[in-house]
């Protein structure tokens, strides 16, 4: 699958998650409109479903690392809901060359 580059990588900045965050889907998807505000992504409603899944994927994987009391993770970035097959295009990559590339 050949991919164009269309998505910016370059968004400044971490957004921090708080448990109030996690306690719903409703919270989590008043966070996902929060972060593209933050970071200035506009989305249709359709992509932002699309999207929602991994975005909740990220977002609990930061919080998980967070309350690890490891430093490395204490927010979201803009990259928060983006898949792998995009950071294999921006990359360069035609798709990941391996599924152990990709995390569950």
């Amino acid at each position: 699958m050949r991919c164009t580059d269309h998505y910016q990588f370059d968004s400044p900045g971490i957004m921090k998650v708080d448990d109030k965050d996690l306690v719903s889907d409703e919270a989590l998807w008043a966070l996902y409109h929060r972060w593209c505000k933050y970071f200035k992504v506009e989305r249709s409603h359709e992509e932002m479903i699309r999207r929602f899944d991994r975005f909740k994927t990220v977002v609990q994987k930061a919080h998980d690392k967070k309350n690890s009391n490891d430093s490395f993770g204490t927010g979201i970035n803009s990259l928060a809901d983006r898949f792998h097959s995009e950071f294999a295009c921006k990359l360069g990559w035609d798709d990941l060359p391996s599924s152990r590339y990709c995390p569950a």
